[in-house]
């Protein structure tokens, strides 16, 4: 569930079956890191969908609203670092490519040992 969503689910689809899932693992007691990313530009004109205007901002802060509900970890945008940057992107124009995916394990390494740090071990 992420950025492909906007092209054929509707926000509030997305919104519950995340929430539906960490739901889950909440009562699991499974320690969680919700990733959030932002809407590709074309989500706020995705009318087919049901989409308007207001769909990226709602779309960003869904992450970290559900986050904030469910007690579990935040990184709040994927690309942190890696946006902007056509020398960190595939030929695609939008997926990291090994420097930006390193650009992206080095930003996303403290929340990662922080939920490490949540996990009980026996």
């Amino acid at each position: 569930m992420g950025q492909n969503d906007c092209a054929r689910i509707r926000l509030d689809e997305t919104r519950a079956n995340i929430d539906h899932i960490l739901t889950i693992l909440a009562e699991k007691r499974v320690p969680v890191l919700v990733v959030g990313t932002a809407a590709y530009d074309y989500c706020s004109s995705t009318l087919s969908a049901g989409h308007g205007a207001d769909y990226a901002g709602p779309f960003s802060r869904m992450f970290s609203e559900l986050a904030a509900k469910h007690g579990d970890l935040l990184y709040p945008d994927f690309k942190e670092g890696v946006t902007g940057h056509p020398e960190l992107l595939q030929a695609d124009r939008d997926h990291p490519n090994a420097a930006g995916d390193a650009i992206t394990v080095i930003n996303m390494l403290p929340v990662v040992q922080a939920l490490l740090a949540r996990v009980d071990h026996p």
